[in-house]
């Protein structure tokens, strides 16, 4: 390609002829020495590897057309998966969370060869408690297939759920409680991208080169990209309401430019005013005001025997954010 610079070490797949007259194009390129190197093992001849495997994706994706690309995917996961007809509606699970906080579900749909966004669905986890995650798939999926039947809506052809043999199982359970274990469902692990289903206690592997393995990866992804995107929003929003709206002039967008500026409630706490009135969008009346709330005058001592007023307790409004 034009303005690419060759690297001073070249690998590639076995020795090419005339690799004296290539290596001296190359250096008259890259103005200085090159050498072309065919590696057998160790972690360059992976890295050669990885190319070749880049290029026969590249080059099924150029001879097919977008139909026939579509066309074949399906037809290969009919055929691995073993399904009854092709999977024209694909939907993927995925569940998120953070130390068991904020817990999250997502639904992505996979509809006729592309990515159905208009069809996303996220879920906010009700019944669990704790990092489950388990529980909290089976109260995704109940929720997701207990409305479908009651609403009398679309059902998918195939059932994705990011995980191994427990996140199936679960998926198993779940719909054959609805009445729906007609369905196929299948999980797909991150690690060694096996494919668990019902039918084989061996999770079945595809070549990584497979459109059907990269089909459903994609499918897996996109709920894994949209479960963290919604669990994300929670956790900003939670953030942004442990500052206090009881503050005179302070709203959510004053919050959000704080939080911003400052990094993290408990900075908000322990700023200076100066550090306070840096921040856009707060002025330096504004930011008295902010530093009073959290630093309210030390009490006056008690006369006549009487009590001091005591201080705030750790868990009212001013002790924390």
């Amino acid at each position: 390609a034009r303005g690419v610079v060759p690297a001073a070490e070249v690998l590639v797949s076995e020795a090419v002829p005339d690799e004296a007259l290539i290596a001296e194009w190359l250096e008259r390129l890259r103005g200085g020495r090159v050498e072309l190197h065919a590696p057998q093992r160790g972690r360059k001849r992976e890295f050669v590897a990885l190319a070749e495997e880049n290029a026969a994706i590249a080059l099924q994706g150029h001879l097919l057309s977008r139909g026939n690309r579509q066309q074949l995917v399906l037809e290969e996961l009919q055929r691995v998966l073993g399904l009854p007809a092709p999977p024209n509606r694909v939907e993927g699970y995925d569940i998120s969370h953070t130390q068991g906080g904020e817990q999250v579900g997502s639904m992505v749909v996979w509809e006729n060869g592309a990515m159905k966004p208009d069809d996303y669905k996220r879920f906010r986890i009700r019944t669990v408690q704790g990092a489950d995650d388990f529980a909290s798939l089976q109260e995704v999926l109940g929720r997701r297939f207990g409305k479908a039947l009651e609403d009398g809506t679309v059902l998918p052809d195939l059932v994705l759920i990011d995980g191994g043999r427990g996140q199936l199982n679960v998926g198993l359970k779940t719909l054959e409680t609805l009445g729906l274990d007609y369905l196929p469902v299948i999980a797909l692990a991150k690690q060694q991208e096996e494919v668990y289903t019902a039918e084989s206690l061996q999770p079945i592997v595809l070549d990584r080169t497979s459109p059907a393995l990269q089909t459903l990866q994609r499918v897996r992804d996109e709920a894994h990209r949209f479960a963290i995107t919604y669990h994300r929003k929670l956790r900003t929003r939670r953030t942004i309401q442990s500052v206090p709206d009881g503050i005179p002039g302070v709203g959510p967008t004053i919050r959000t430019s704080l939080l911003k500026t400052l990094g993290s409630a408990r900075r908000v706490r322990a700023a200076t005013v100066a550090e306070l009135a840096a921040t856009p969008k707060v002025t330096p009346k504004m930011a008295q005001r902010i530093y009073d709330y959290f630093h309210p005058p030390a009490a006056e001592p008690a006369s006549d025997g009487a009590a001091a007023p005591s201080s705030p307790e750790p868990g009212s409004d001013r002790a924390g954010l």
